[in-house]
């Protein structure tokens, strides 16, 4: 079986880091939005798009813009 991370790459066409899979991993293994914070941003191609854009372009209905809130830190 084909694990999905491995199919992602950063911004330079590399594959991804120890550190991005990782933040990656944990949203996939515990999606909330703690997991989210820290995976949201990482760069999943080599053209720099994003997880949080790859969203927004296969799901209209995905948020435009980020939290207005703290977070909570016991989430």
């Amino acid at each position: 079986m084909i694990n999905v991370l491995d199919r992602f790459t950063d911004a330079l066409g590399a594959p991804l880091r120890d550190f991005s899979r990782g933040r990656l991993a944990a949203l996939f293994a515990d999606p909330r939005p703690s997991t989210w914070e820290d995976a949201h941003g990482v760069v999943i191609n080599k053209q720099g798009l994003t997880l949080w854009q790859a969203w927004i372009a296969v799901d209209i209905t995905a948020p435009q813009t980020g939290r207005h809130v703290t977070l909570d830190p016991f989430d």
